[in-house]
This record gives structure tokens, C-alpha cells and sequence, in this order.
């Protein structure tokens, strides 16, 4: 599963990557941009452990990068990324590839409501209000326009913790893919946040379920029907 985010995004780090080509102390800038995008995205905090960028080698990447949870939810993070990998032409300061490896996403459900719900509703609203004219952004770098051709996330573990459930479950989401985001820092971290939970939205939502119509056969008809009925969902 994975739908990340926030993001998951994901993302933001080689966006930025792109843009401070020539700049002194580009992975703190870099780091900054993420951090400051990405919660301006979400409206929870997103952080960065580091950030390390070659530019000789046409590389980045970016570890810790973490969405926390929205308000009304546990204190956990709802995105954890170990490391992002990304692949830039130096020529056209393009982000023509980032690889992203077993991030872990929280699902959690809580009387009626998902968080990744919340975060997709939040980032939505956000991508659909324009800027105002007084709200131009003071800091040249981020207001640099950004491009990411694609960007592939493997082995996605999701975690669905519900109310509605005994105990937590994990499902693996192989792969998820994201294209051409373009725009500003904050226009494509929207961009990138917005697909990402968008898709573990969809795919978490019906493993969700599965979950709980199994745990109700086993109630009533025990382990032999459980077994039965994740044979007939794939699981």
C-alpha cells in the first residue's frame, strides 16, 4: 500500500534539489524548503533527518523525511520515509527520477474517520485555492519553478490500526508511481501529497475492509473460514 505523502510525499526533497543547483549550503536550503512546503501542504508538521546532494554525480538523496499525524489522531507519524533516492540532469535542473524503498504509512481509522482522509481533504482544499496576490513568497528559491518526471515508491508498508479492529494489521502496497509534478516548492509538494494519499486512500480503505469482513467470519465461523476467505481476496 502507500499512498506516501505528505509526502510523501516524498518528493519534496528532490524538488528542491533541482532548483538550488548553485547555491552555498544547498542541503540545508534543501532541507528547509521540504520542511517548510511540506507542512504548509498538510498543515502538520513534516520533517527532515538530512539531506545530501552531489552535484558532480547528478544525485540526492534525503532520509527522515516524516509526515506527522493530523490532529484528532495518535501521536505517530503517518509517513516515514528511511531514504529518498533522485536521479538529476545537472543541464536542465530536472528531477528525472526519484526512488523512494519501504516507506511505512500509518491508516488509522477512528470513530468514522481515516487520517490519510483528513490529509487528502487538507492537501486538496489547499491545491485548489489560489494564491493570493499579497501572499507572493519572499524567498527566490522556493518560488523557483520545479519539475519531477517521475517518482517511484516500492514496498510500501501500511500499518491499519481502527477502532473496529482487535488488533493492528500490515499489508504491502508494491509499487506506487507519481509523474510529472511541476511548479513551485509548495505547488508540487501539493502536487505529490495529493497523489500520494489519494492512492493509499483507495488502497488502504479496501484492505481496511477485507480486514474487518475477516475478522467477523472468524468470529462467527472460525479460523477455517478466515483462511478460506483471504484466499478468495488475494490476501
Amino acid at each position: 500500500m502507500k499512498k506516501g505523502i505528505i509526502a510523501g510525499v516524498v518528493i519534496l526533497l528532490l524538488v528542491a534539489g533541482g532548483l538550488f543547483l548553485f547555491l552555498d549550503n544547498l542541503d540545508a536550503i534543501v532541507k528547509r524548503v521540504i520542511e517548510k512546503a511540506g507542512t504548509a501542504a498538510v498543515e502538520t508538521p513534516v520533517t527532515v533527518g538530512g539531506v545530501d546532494i552531489a552535484l558532480s554525480e547528478g544525485r540526492a538523496a534525503i532520509r527522515g523525511l516524516a509526515v506527522q499525524n493530523p490532529k484528532g489522531f495518535s501521536d505517530d507519524k503517518a509517513m516515514k520515509f528511511g531514504e529518498l533516492m533522485a536521479q538529476i540532469d545537472i543541464k536542465t535542473q530536472v528531477v528525472k527520477k526519484i526512488r523512494v524503498a519501504s516507506p511505512v504509512f500509518l491508516f488509522e481509522e477512528k470513530s468514522g474517520q481515516t487520517n490519510f482522509g483528513v490529509l487528502k481533504k487538507t492537501v486538496s482544499a489547499k491545491s485548489k485555492k489560489p494564491k493570493k496576490a499579497d501572499e507572493s513568497d519572499k524567498d527566490d528559491a522556493a518560488a523557483k519553478e520545479i519539475r519531477i518526471d517521475r517518482v517511484e515508491i516500492e514496498n510500501a508498508q501500511i500499518r491499519l490500526v481502527s477502532d473496529k479492529l482487535e488488533k493492528e494489521e500490515q499489508v504491502v502496497m508494491k509499487k506506487m508511481v507519481l509523474t510529472n509534478l511541476h511548479g513551485t516548492s509548495d505547488q508540487v509538494a501539493q502536487q505529490a501529497l495529493n497523489q500520494i494519499t489519494e492512492k493509499v486512500v483507495a488502497y488502504a480503505a479496501r484492505k481496511l475492509a477485507q480486514k474487518k469482513t475477516g475478522q467477523v467470519i472468524e468470529e462467527k465461523a472460525g479460523s477455517g473460514a478466515k483462511s478460506l476467505f483471504d484466499k478468495v481476496m488475494g490476501d
